[in-house]
């Protein structure tokens, strides 16, 4: 195998050349040749690998960063619901966005990501609910601006399916707190998650 080796990457010259040496040159080529091949083949290896990385745009993945951002706002306005424009102002100056339109379309490379930031910041919304029931159409309306509603143009199902399931504990937590007002986390749950959480009456036989 070595013999194929040298003759093909080098010519025949040098396998004449090698078979003239002594053992100890002999090992030293086979060594070096083992060591360069075994560094071409991670070369290649890792350049294959980070090919994967470079189809997708660095834009796209502050996309994620840009969303995930915004998840402190809703407690800020709960804490201070009559420094709500002043909040929601900061929010668009240095996050880099005031609706979720300047955020689309979104790149399926992620979808995933991008869907697990935006069920965060509306579990978050569910939890600023929880404390300040009394600011909740402005609570929504924010979650709306900043994190689209579900089904619309702007939120793919996908992300809105990877948005429920990280939504879903601190919903839940929320409603614990607040259970007399769930028809506003129903509201927030259609509008957002496009999830109705009354129950279908049964039809009538």
């Amino acid at each position: 195998m070595v013999t194929t080796i040298i003759m093909t990457l080098f010519g025949a010259d040098l396998w004449d050349l090698w078979r003239s040496q002594t053992p100890f040159v002999h090992f030293s080529y086979i060594y070096s040749m083992k060591t360069t091949i075994t560094i071409l083949s991670l070369t290649s290896f890792l350049l294959l690998t980070s090919c994967n990385y470079c189809q997708i745009e660095p834009e796209e993945y502050y996309k994620v960063d840009q969303i995930a951002s915004i998840t402190t706002l809703f407690e800020s306005i709960s804490r201070q619901p009559e420094a709500a424009d002043q909040l929601i102002a900061t929010a668009e100056r240095v996050a880099g966005y005031s609706d979720i339109a300047q955020l689309a379309p979104i790149s399926p490379a992620i979808w995933r990501q991008f869907g697990y930031a935006r069920g965060e910041c509306i579990g978050a919304c569910a939890v600023a609910l929880a404390r300040q029931p009394e600011v909740a159409e402005t609570l929504i309306q924010v979650a709306v601006q900043f994190l689209g509603e579900a089904g619309s143009e702007e939120i793919p199902d996908t992300v809105n399916a990877y948005s429920k399931v990280r939504a879903l504990p601190l919903l839940l937590e929320s409603l614990a707190r607040q259970p007399e007002a769930f028809n506003l986390f129903n509201q927030l749950s259609i509008t957002l998650l496009g999830v109705d959480l009354e129950e279908e009456e049964e039809a009538e036989e």
